[in-house]
């Protein structure tokens, strides 16, 4: 089944609401996308935290051996945010039989899965599999909609109809939903942005790494770099000249992030 949401964030908050209380956990491993620990914490659900490598892999064994007793849902982000690492498909479907044994709900965030090889690492193939597992998706990155908040979700469909039983009937517009299906139809539109995004991650992380950087492997829509200036001073120093990036301190204090633009804006980022 399908459920649309005002955002992937919005399908995040309702699943947190269906599944778990105050005296519910769930599993979040960072760094990663933040607002699962946002949205945990704000809804008063306990966060456990494992850690991914110093390269942002995760290890499936020491994810099922931080479950406890109270564990409602396992958060994982792939391509992951904020370095754009992809988990293997075989790794997810361990955790999601690991876990559907458990009744814990495996939510895999594919909001950046449009820029990898959707064959080889789109979980799903797994939902009619498993019943546990949830795969958001998004219109906010590669179909470019951000501002028109349209998320949405595959899960069995009795986790559908649990999920429509809790939400509001009113939480896209009509614009947006509009939108959203003008983007679907579009494929011409969404390869030249693949295509381009394919290209310009290949220049950005080899100019990059000419620079001194040390860039880490990503199969999204930007790159996570490292140097040996603070990362708050080299923001500044480019958005005096027209470039924003981010700095990303959750991680540590030398490390950054770029979005991959087009072909002009990417060479004055390098320049």
């Amino acid at each position: 089944g399908i459920v649309v949401g005002n955002g992937m964030d919005s399908v995040i908050d309702h699943l947190l609401m269906l599944f778990t209380d105050s005296s519910s956990s769930i599993i979040d491993m960072n760094p990663t996308f933040i607002y699962y620990d946002y949205a945990a914490r704000r809804a008063g659900v306990e966060v456990i935290q494992v850690k991914r490598d110093a390269e942002f892999h995760i290890d499936a064994k020491t994810v099922l051996a931080a479950v406890q007793k109270n564990t409602k849902v396992v958060f994982l982000c792939s391509p992951n945010n904020p370095d754009g690492s992809v988990i293997e498909l075989a790794t997810i479907e361990h955790l999601a039989d690991n876990l559907n044994q458990k009744n814990i709900i495996l939510f895999v965030d594919h909001a950046y899965i449009e820029f990898t090889d959707r064959k080889k690492y789109d979980a799903q193939v797994l939902v009619k599999k498993y019943s546990n597992v949830v795969v958001g998706y998004t219109f906010s990155k590669a179909y470019a909609l951000a501002g028109f908040r349209v998320g949405y979700a595959l899960m069995s469909k009795e986790l559908q109809a649990k999920y429509l039983s809790l939400i509001t009937p009113f939480l896209c517009t009509r614009a947006s939903i509009a939108a959203a299906k003008a983007a679907l139809e579009d494929i011409e539109h969404m390869n030249k942005i693949v295509t381009n995004n394919e290209r310009g991650r290949v220049f950005l992380s080899h100019e990059l790494k000419q620079l001194g950087y040390k860039v880490y492997d990503s199969q999204a829509n930007f790159l996570l770099f490292s140097g040996s200036q603070s990362s708050a001073l080299v923001t500044e120093k480019l958005m005096a000249q027209g470039v924003i990036i981010s700095a990303i301190p959750y991680v540590n204090d030398y490390t950054l992030r770029v979005t991959i633009a087009t072909e002009k804006e990417n060479q004055k980022f390098i320049k």
